[in-house]
């Protein structure tokens, strides 16, 4: 397997900002979970379906369910490691759009966590 520099840069810068669109949602929902056991199974419950909708687990979704998938991150990580990897020039490879959706989530995600979260657990 093969990639010309540009699908290299395209993977890199995506999967830098798709790593930070991550943790920043991470940092999101722990300050919606209250208990430290329920973490683990809120992930799960929450990231399961979106690999199936974004075609991670299974490519050539359409529909409804695409149209969904197209609201959440993991759609465009995966649409741009998929384009890098079929691309052979950077302008090929990269897509602004995706790119955009992802700073999109970036930003809600920090302004969410600067509300909600807390390092400090409340009180039951």
């Amino acid at each position: 397997v093969s990639f010309s520099a540009g699908a290299i840069a395209t993977i890199a810068i995506t999967v830098f900002i798709g790593t930070i669109a991550l943790v920043c949602i991470s940092f999101a929902l722990a300050g919606l979970i209250n208990n430290a056991d329920a973490a683990q199974p809120v992930v799960q419950l929450t990231m399961l379906p979106l690999y199936f909708i974004s075609g991670i687990f299974v490519p050539g979704v359409k529909g409804t369910v695409h149209t969904i998938a197209e609201i959440f991150p993991l759609e465009h990580i995966a649409d741009e490691m998929h384009r890098a990897s079929v691309s052979t020039s950077f302008g090929n490879a990269i897509n602004a759009g995706d790119l955009l959706v992802l700073a999109a989530w970036i930003a809600g995600a920090i302004a969410f966590s600067a509300w909600k979260f807390s390092w400090l657990p409340t009180r039951s």
